[in-house]
């Protein structure tokens, strides 16, 4: 992730902590925030509702993330991601992720 780069930007690990000095530094007055973890983990081997759609989803648009960089061995990918939908199916695979929302309003 913080190797990547596309049109001068990139994201990357610590986007989040990088967003919130950047707007405080640029004007931006934080009106609210908050905490939008994400817990998709089966239980007692079985998903909740959609969650395994949802890890499928995630699963294809890190492929194909996977499948655009220059220095990943596409046939690792490729046995990578056949591992985790194969783990999806008996229910083993689970998802936590930490997310930091943010609104601030710039000053006129």
């Amino acid at each position: 992730m913080e190797s990547r780069h596309k049109q001068n930007k990139t994201g990357g690990a610590l986007t989040g902590r990088r967003l919130l000095n950047t707007l405080i530094q640029t004007g931006f007055k934080l009106q609210v925030y908050g905490s939008s973890d994400w817990n998709i983990t089966p239980l007692q081997g079985r998903y909740r509702d959609q969650d395994a759609l949802l890890l499928k989803q995630l699963l294809d648009w890190m492929r194909s993330e996977g499948e655009q960089a220059e220095n990943i061995n596409a046939n690792a990918l490729q046995q990578w991601y056949q591992t985790r939908m194969q783990q999806i199916e008996t229910g083993e695979l689970g998802m936590i992720v930490h997310q930091l929302d943010l609104l601030g309003i710039k000053d006129a």
